[in-house]
């Protein structure tokens, strides 16, 4: 980038930096402007990084699997001799790639704009201001009954809140209840750093304990499990880690003020909270309840491990595995309800490995760098807050994959990530202070 004088990068990066953080805001609620942003941010980026895409190193592993899903796309639709390819469209493998390669690259182009611990918090505090339109969509959605789809600009911006159908949770803008609580969990870390940061002030503190209560009613309201064991996971990583080791006043009332709000919800819906919660756990968790079940989770996984192991190095094509399914048992399912097994499935197991090695490497990394710096002084000092939360709403959303694929819903793929660019920023952080060219 040397035909860049420092002013003229400077501007560029006012530009790119300031799109970056609109695509932020815009992603939940309308992700057509976000991406629209996100663009912007990621040619810029790709200008302003030192080196190109296919120079740097960390970028081989995703270099090596797009190449590798380019590949595979070429086989299922040149030399697929199954009979399924009857029944299934090739070009969806291509359609497929979008989910992977174009991200491949925002992940690298937008890293410029996550370079330093105060780019990663206000960026946390961006999509928390951005979800504030998706618990809006949730409360109106259950309390109000307000069913959509509600669209504008021609159906670029769809908030979806479908009918509520019995033992089923709300949805809000999303598509679907899972796709809402694994956003809300991504929210949930950093309202609790935000929450617990010493820099916070009293009145900041009061906002956002008014967005943690409703962000956790909201979360119980999808009534989605995959959810709830997210919310619950992080709630123990994040309390225990802060509880053991320094003085936290704010948790002792943060706690029956919540209590104490969640229940004058119930009360006003008429419920009685002890059995709204029995019987919300027996349907969801008794087996009796799964006897007319057409085909079990763990039996779509072990099926879908059967086609990988049937062509594992360059797999069946993307979304093939409701055709490949209905053909061998006559069931419709529309995707393996785990995002491993999808990659391995379409696009065979050397994709699938270089993926999780690239993905969980960047995890443990940053997780063993985050316990070298965590001295017991510097557990509320707002960096060390943030980066923390930041790592475990990375985790949270990479677990929820294993249980469904939320992933497919392009905000939930776009936020994943930009979490994992802030990690790899992390990871590769300087000790010392650099000058920020804002």
């Amino acid at each position: 980038m040397s035909f860049f004088n420092d002013k003229t990068k400077i501007n560029y990066f006012k530009i790119g930096n300031f799109s970056f953080k609109l695509s932020i805001f815009f992603l939940a609620s309308a992700p057509f402007i976000s991406l629209f942003f996100l663009l912007i941010t990621s040619l810029i980026g790709s200008f302003l990084n030192e080196k190109n895409f296919f120079t740097e190193k960390f970028n081989l592993p995703l270099i090596l699997c797009g190449l590798w899903m380019i590949i595979s796309c070429l086989f299922t639709t040149f030399f697929n001799n199954y009979e399924y390819k009857e029944y299934w469209d090739n070009t969806l493998s291509w359609i497929g790639l979008l989910n992977w390669i174009p991200l491949f690259w925002f992940f690298w182009a937008i890293q410029p704009f996550l370079k330093f611990p105060k780019d990663r918090e206000l960026c946390a505090k961006i999509i928390i201001a951005g979800s504030i339109p998706v618990l809006f969509s949730c409360f109106t959605h259950h309390f109000l009954d307000w069913n959509g789809p509600y669209s504008i600009f021609n159906g670029l911006i769809i908030w979806y809140q479908k009918p509520i159908l019995p033992d089923h949770g709300v949805t809000g803008l999303f598509n679907n209840p899972n796709y809402t609580g694994s956003w809300l969990n991504v929210v949930w870390p950093f309202l609790l750093a935000s929450f617990f940061s010493k820099s916070t002030n009293k009145s900041s503190k009061i906002i956002t304990l008014f967005l943690i209560i409703l962000n956790s009613i909201a979360l119980f309201l999808t009534l989605s499990r995959n959810a709830w064991f997210g919310y619950s996971l992080s709630s123990i990583i994040t309390f225990s880690t802060l509880i053991s080791y320094s003085n936290i006043n704010s948790f002792f009332y943060l706690l029956p003020i919540a209590i104490a709000f969640s229940i004058y919800c119930f009360n006003n819906l008429n419920l009685s909270i002890l059995d709204f919660l029995t019987n919300k756990f027996y349907r969801e968790f008794s087996p009796n309840n799964y006897t007319n079940i057409d085909i079990t989770r763990l039996n779509i996984w072990s099926i879908a491990i059967d086609f990988i192991l049937q062509k594992p190095f360059l797999g069946w094509g993307s979304a093939s595995f409701p055709v490949l399914l209905s053909i061998n048992s006559d069931i419709w399912k529309g995707h393996t309800h785990n995002l491993f097994l999808e990659i391995g499935i379409s696009y065979g197991l050397p994709s699938l490995a270089i993926l999780v090695c690239f993905i969980f490497f960047i995890l443990l990394k940053s997780f063993a760098k985050i316990i070298k710096k965590y001295e017991i002084k510097n557990r509320f000092a707002k960096e060390t807050l943030f980066e923390n939360a930041w790592l475990i709403s990375s985790i949270i959303l990479i677990i929820s994959q294993f249980f469904d694929v939320q992933y497919f819903d392009g905000r939930i793929s776009i936020i994943f990530w930009i979490l994992l660019a802030g990690l790899k920023n992390y990871i590769f952080e300087k000790p010392k202070k650099e000058l920020d060219p804002q």
